[in-house]
């Protein structure tokens, strides 16, 4: 690389600095949680012991059906948990955004109208991990069963 090149990598490097507004601030702070929702919970170590655990359990209440496709199985609840535990947590902060939008005035400002649907963008995206996670599990259940 030459002395001018790094120069101009390190002068455009000062106008990448982030988020500026809160509302990219705070879709920022949610990007892990976001795309760590597409991530197979086999990949994380704790999710990757739950996923065991569950899967020796489904194997023994089930006469020692295979237990690989037990554990596709469990991945498959333990995701579909998540995304429900993610889908909880919007839940309760658009309750309350509604509870501080009553308190206040009995009248929502343009910011709490825009917090609100910023959750509900937010609950929309999550479907797209709940659908995937839905159709995942049954046709992991189909494959255990079978």
């Amino acid at each position: 690389m030459s002395e001018r090149q790094r120069v101009a990598n390190q002068r455009n490097a000062t106008h990448s600095t982030g988020p500026r507004t809160e509302a990219g601030k705070r879709a920022s702070s949610r990007n892990a949680l976001r795309h760590g929702l597409g991530r197979d919970p086999l990949a994380d170590v704790v999710l990757a012991q739950e996923v065991e655990k569950l899967a020796r359990r489904l194997c023994a209440e089930t006469s020692g059906r295979g237990l690989e496709q037990a554990r596709v199985l469990a991945a498959t609840i333990i995701q579909t948990q998540r995304v429900e535990a993610a889908k909880l947590l919007l839940f309760s902060r658009l309750e309350r955004a509604g509870e501080d939008d009553a308190g206040a005035s009995g009248m929502s400002t343009e910011d709490d109208a825009d917090s609100i649907n910023e959750i509900c963008r937010e609950l929309d995206r999550l479907d797209r991990y709940a659908q995937r996670a839905a159709s995942r599990q049954r046709k992991a259940v189909r494959d255990f069963l079978s």
